[in-house]
């Protein structure tokens, strides 16, 4: 396990190491205090971040998922076998189960905000408990397509949304109705919401992330994906609301900025498709980026990622990157084409001179 500086993104001390093989399943405790992993062993241990393990290891159970009561005081396990353990979280002690899910492989739990349910995603399923005593509420679930990777509840408990195959869905948790499906173009891995705004974030296969609002149910700016696009497993808003985390295949942690104001992530590119940038140039005061594209056009930017709003287009074929330039004063931009130069306002965009050729 690693713990990482959120500003810097700078790893903070060094690697804990432990036995029982890799870890499947992280979880950390409400107080921000205990991490508790599930190992390839079946075992379940702790540490605290700073990464002084705590001597007791729960054996008997193999974690595929892990979740904290909201309080701190139970942590539940879902299982390989199908089943769900819930443990006092200072003893280990078991309080409630073995639960026999019927789920198959248990790859995904949560705790309601109250602490008196459990949800648990499955092969295909997804029920929901009562923490207390370990009966079932509601359930299964059925039909929803390969294995339920994450489930999330709303901050006031009455929805339950989840990932599996294409689709996030979001259920009314007290009957299990199905109220919403978002639709992506890829698989989804994992879901989270925001805690202190209506926005839900998923990613997924070939690095697919999206972010939608929760009660217009339409997306937020478009798609965006990882360069490599390898697969996205998890997905995390902070506590605090201001950032939003992401890692998969390519074994990296992506941290973005969450702009209250904006109600977006900061730095995002929107997507469109014109074309790979084959050349950039900063404006003299260095506030402002031109880039050409490979479609002809010229884009500018300000340094803080905005795009102003016209997109210029002069030339045919692509910009080459020996011909895009500020003038001394920042005034014009000159950019060549295939057989073209065109000169343009900074400001406005305009053609200073038909295309020379």
């Amino acid at each position: 396990m690693c713990k990482w500086n959120c500003d810097t993104g700078r790893l903070v001390g060094e690697p804990w190491k432990g036995d029982g093989g890799p870890i499947q399943t992280l979880a950390l405790s409400p107080d921000g205090k205990t991490v508790a992993c599930g190992r390839e062993d079946g075992s379940v241990r702790r540490c605290d971040t700073d990464g002084n393990m705590i001597k007791s290891i729960w054996t008997g159970h193999s974690a595929w998922a892990l979740s904290w009561s909201h309080c701190g005081g139970h942590i539940a396990s879902g299982s390989s076998d199908g089943t769900i353990l819930i443990r006092e979280a200072e003893s280990g002690k078991v309080a409630v189960g073995p639960i026999e899910t019927n789920q198959g492989i248990v790859g995904s739990l949560a705790y309601s905000p109250l602490g008196d349910r459990i949800a648990s995603g499955g092969d295909n399923t997804i029920c929901i408990w009562d923490s207390n005593t370990g009966n079932l509420l509601i359930g299964l679930i059925k039909n929803l397509h390969y294995r339920v990777e994450s489930v999330v509840w709303s901050l006031d408990g009455s929805k339950l949304y989840s990932a599996s195959d294409e689709f996030a869905r979001v259920f009314d948790s007290v009957s299990g109705t199905l109220l919403h499906r978002f639709k992506h173009d890829n698989s989804l891995y994992s879901v989270t919401l925001s805690p202190k705004h209506n926005v839900l974030a998923c990613v997924g296969n070939y690095g697919l992330a999206q972010l939608w609002d929760t009660e217009s149910h339409k997306p937020l700016g478009q798609p965006f994906w990882q360069e490599d696009r390898k697969h996205l497993s998890f997905v995390l808003f902070s506590r605090d609301g201001q950032h939003l985390a992401y890692s998969g295949g390519d074994k990296k942690i992506t941290l973005w900025m969450w702009d209250c104001d904006t109600g977006c992530l900061v730095g995002i590119p929107e997507r469109r498709k014109i074309g790979r940038i084959t050349t950039l140039a900063l404006s003299p005061d260095g506030k402002t980026i031109a880039c050409g594209r490979a479609n002809g056009s010229v884009e500018r930017w300000n340094t803080d990622g905005k795009m102003a709003q016209s997109i210029w287009a002069g030339h045919g074929n692509w910009v080459l990157s020996l011909f895009l330039a500020y003038s001394p004063l920042g005034d014009r931009i000159a950019s060549g084409g295939k057989g073209t130069i065109c000169i343009w306002d900074s400001n406005t965009g305009k053609p200073l001179v038909s295309p020379i050729k």
